[in-house]
């Protein structure tokens, strides 16, 4: 990994590797293959100074993947208790919003298995190959469990989630 920004006393873009740096502006991509510990060693090294009309930041894009810290905290708004929403700010891009991408190119993507196509081409983060249950439907599926309201009738079972995999062994 090149880590690299742009250095505020000199203006130019440098190497990240002098503990206690600040920088005005780092840009970091496909920040899904990185550990969430390197994005808050990014982000800790956005400045503080505080301009009239200006204010330091980070800009990163990620790629759709079904498990990530990038997805809970980007997709689905999940933060730390003592973060502050207002510091986040997520644009959704579709392929077909980008102007130099190609009628053809749009085509091939377009024609690729339902899962690839969720992933590839619609960027959607729920679809992916090897999917066991490619009926999930995160609206119906997914709930907060605060909002469930148990019944004391209910007769409790026992379950077993298998994580990513679908041969418990």
């Amino acid at each position: 990994i090149n880590w690299i920004g742009l250095n505020k006393k000199t203006g130019k873009i440098e190497d990240l590797d002098s503990v206690g740096d600040e920088w005005d502006l780092i840009v970091a991509t496909q920040i899904e293959q990185l550990p969430e510990a390197a994005f808050f060693a990014i982000r800790n090294r956005i400045g503080r100074r505080k301009l009239p009309g200006y204010f330091p930041r980070c800009l990163f894009d990620r790629n759709p993947s079904r498990i990530s810290w990038s997805k809970k905290r980007f997709v689905d708004g999940v933060i730390d208790q003592n973060e502050d929403p207002k510091d986040y700010h997520t644009v959704f891009f579709h392929t077909k919003d980008n102007p130099h991408t190609t009628d053809e190119y749009k085509e091939d993507l377009n024609r690729l298995p339902a899962d690839r196509r969720a992933r590839d081409y619609e960027g959607l983060d729920d679809g992916f190959g090897g999917q066991v249950f490619k009926e999930f439907d995160k609206d119906v599926m997914v709930f907060d469990m605060e909002s469930l309201q148990f019944d004391p009738n209910w007769k409790i079972c026992e379950a077993m989630d298998w994580g990513q995999s679908s041969d418990p062994y």
